[in-house]
């Protein structure tokens, strides 16, 4: 029976070492395909995260081309902002110059005006200073006839009265001188 024991044992031993042996093939056919398994998905991973990547970086580019397209936009808006302002302040000068110079031509024409005014007045005035100078003239004409005429009259009375002595008529010439009509008017008015 012993021997029985020993065979059942030897074949349960036999049995057991190739479950055994059968087990670590089967463990290394798991971990040979777990490797696999694993590099296989490892390396879809990274493919994965490669796409991902390389999405995300045409993401970030056409992100960074509309910023930078919306930038320059930006800029040659305010280009275009800031030359209408150059152009508008040039215009606001060059129309502030022009209000300088119609005002100088203003102040010249005033000028000018106040110029024309005065000798207007002067010219007013001239006339009346020229008839006042004329009376004086005049009334010292009149006076020197007057004083011419007296002579005159006194010689023609003192001839008259000579020729009266010697008997002679003569008409008297003291009305047809100048300084006799210059009194004769004097005396009418």
């Amino acid at each position: 029976m012993s021997f029985l024991y020993d065979a059942a044992a030897e074949q349960l031993w036999s049995t057991a070492v190739e479950k055994e042996a059968e087990l670590k093939e089967t463990k290394a056919k798991l971990e040979e395909s777990f490797d696999c398994e694993q590099q296989r998905l490892l390396k879809s991973c990274r493919q994965h995260m490669q796409e991902e990547r390389s999405e995300l970086l045409t993401r970030v580019k056409a992100r960074e081309e509309r910023v930078s397209a919306t930038i320059s936009h930006c800029q040659r808006k305010s280009e275009l902002e800031l030359e209408r302002r150059l152009a508008l302040l040039a215009a606001q000068e060059k129309s502030a110059k022009e209000a300088v110079r119609q005002r100088e031509q203003i102040e010249q024409q005033a000028q000018e005006i106040r110029r024309l005014q005065q000798q207007l007045r002067r010219s007013d005035s001239e006339p009346k200073l020229k008839d006042v100078s004329d009376m004086k003239w005049r009334r010292q004409v009149r006076r020197t006839r007057s004083s011419v005429g007296e002579r005159t009259i006194r010689a023609q009375s003192r001839g008259s009265s000579l020729t009266l002595l010697e008997g002679r008529s003569t008409p008297s010439t003291c009305s047809s001188t100048p300084a006799g009509d210059a009194r004769k008017r004097d005396d009418t008015r």
